[in-house]
């Protein structure tokens, strides 16, 4: 008999398979800064952290609709390495981030601490446990104990279902696999994902949807047909006064044809947060909970295969806002954070998925595609052109 913690919702199900096909499928946060670092201290740090905040500590436990993420009680690992030759501004000579986790057996979360110039922590853990804003609220619970305060604390059983307001009316249609990628066709068939990162400086007024237009703009150089991008959303705000290092995130998914405007975009976008338009259940959600995850994965498996060949996705890709944050809080245990930014969660029937972050007066962008569309020259050229046709403030 299992203590229940958490439910498995229809999301990290998905995120499990995904894990499968593309490992390690995290949540990867980077501070960058100046200091030493205290091992000892650090690993104290993380241990308080976690016991405050045991979805950090989540192993999946039972089979289809009795699985439960249970807390194991392990203390999330802390590494430390050495890579004073990685510049930080691609997945190049970065395999340390590509280590994998284990939903079965943990950990589910990590520390890595490492050693170069600039110092960097990265914060990683399982999509299926945590979203980005949950591992960066962990790492603020751990940076609160390196400065001698106490963890606030979080929910640990609250999942997306619980602050979704899905359609209860009859099941909606599934999406149409027709949308195009930002990339173009296949041009391998090469596992794995690579990034880049960029960082641009200056005022972009609705800069979240100008790079929604240039990604529809990128697709289109290659071929005509519609694009529809998804824009992970925060539930967090949707209860008052919660904590969770959770997988709290629900994508909204705008399509994008060639008269939509900056305008309407940004009108469409606001009226869907407003009225937290978070869409309707489909058959294919409804079954995700009684299929094994290896039927799953088979199944996302031959999509994958199928949407190389055809050129045509589920969506086109996703554009997230992580927002700013003040770098006082990822400061303590002899570490002074900088700046901070985010890998993007990608896999293999992803496209495109690009990450806005920022600190201070800039913003970096960071953009994930698979290997079997995308080479160093497509990644860097594609992001290239999204960063120079941006369009400044004028005053």
């Amino acid at each position: 008999m299992f203590v229940k913690a958490r439910d498995v919702s229809i999301a990290s199900r998905l995120w499990l398979v995904a894990h499968e096909m593309c490992p390690p499928f995290a949540n990867q946060v980077i501070l960058e800064g100046r200091g030493r670092l205290n091992v000892e201290e650090w690993i104290r740090a993380v241990k308080l952290a976690s016991d405050a905040n045991p979805g950090s500590r989540l192993v999946l436990r039972g089979h289809l609709g009795m699985s439960r993420w249970v807390d194991s009680g392990q203390t999330p690992p802390l590494r430390m390495i050495d890579a004073g030759d990685w510049d930080g501004c691609s997945s190049e000579g970065a395999p340390f981030l590509e280590k994998s986790f284990f939903p079965r057996r943990g950990p589910m979360a990590e520390v890595v601490l490492i050693q170069g110039d600039p110092l960097r922590v990265a914060f990683r853990s399982h999509h299926a446990v945590m979203d980005g804003r949950g591992t960066v609220f962990w790492a603020e619970e751990i940076f609160r104990v390196l400065r001698g305060e106490s963890p606030l604390g979080s929910d640990t059983a609250i999942t997306e279902n619980a602050l979704l307001n899905i359609s209860k009316q009859k099941l909606g249609t599934p999406i149409q696999h027709n949308y195009i990628a930002p990339t173009g066709r296949a041009i391998g068939n090469e596992p794995g994902v690579i990034w880049k990162r960029t960082r641009i400086s200056g005022r972009y007024p609705r800069l979240l949807i100008q790079i929604m237009l240039l990604t529809a703009r990128e697709a289109w150089k290659h071929g005509s047909g519609p694009v529809r991008l998804g824009i992970p959303v925060d539930l967090r705000a949707r209860r008052k006064g919660l904590r969770s290092t959770g997988n709290l995130t629900n994508a909204l998914f705008l399509e994008i044809t060639p008269d939509t405007t900056l305008e309407s975009l940004d009108a469409e976008l606001a009226f869907r947060l407003r009225e937290q338009r978070d869409g309707q259940l489909t058959w294919e959600d409804k079954i995700i909970s009684h299929l094994p995850l290896s039927v799953l994965d088979m199944l996302l498996r031959k999509e994958t295969r199928r949407s190389h060949r055809s050129g045509n996705y589920r969506f086109s890709g996703f554009v997230s806002n992580m927002g700013r944050f003040s770098m006082e809080g990822f400061s303590g245990g002899g570490f002074h954070a900088d700046m901070y930014w985010a890998v993007p969660v990608c896999m293999e029937s992803v496209p495109f998925s690009l990450v806005l972050t920022g600190a201070g007066d800039f913003v970096d962008m960071i953009l994930a595609m698979p290997r079997a569309l995308a080479n160093q020259q497509v990644l860097d050229e594609t992001l290239g052109r999204i960063g120079s046709g941006l369009v400044t403030e004028t005053r």
